[in-house]
């Protein structure tokens, strides 16, 4: 479904907000990497998917139960997070955050990894 240009420029407003939030406010809570890849805002405004990546600093370590426990994190700190948004956002209402761990980024190395055995291998 197409989202009316309000809508995505709210996303976009509450995306680069986020991303400043979990730098600035909330890096104690994780080591690594912490990306907030993309928001989806619901037509009514009221609530969002905000998608987020972790990378640890270990990649060794890296594993899918660390980016649950990473959303577990930000679930129990939503509402915090959303009343910082609230402060520094000029909306009328904040959208309910939701957030959803995106594994796209480790997906698309474990394709990459395949490639270049594949390529080695075809030697």
């Amino acid at each position: 479904m197409a989202q009316t240009q309000r809508v995505q420029r709210i996303a976009d407003l509450l995306q680069r907000e986020l991303a400043l939030i979990l730098q600035q406010e909330l890096r104690e809570s994780f080591v690594g990497l912490l990306t907030v890849t993309d928001v989806d805002v619901s037509p009514d405004l009221s609530n969002a998917k905000i998608y987020v990546s972790y990378l640890p600093i270990d990649v060794e370590k890296m594993t899918a139960a660390n980016g649950n426990s990473i959303i577990e994190l930000l679930q129990e700190k939503a509402r915090f997070i959303r009343h910082l948004l609230t402060q520094r956002l000029e909306l009328r209402t904040v959208p309910q955050c939701r957030f959803i761990y995106d594994d796209s980024t480790q997906k698309a190395g474990h394709i990459d990894t395949l490639n270049e055995i594949r390529h080695f291998n075809s030697r």
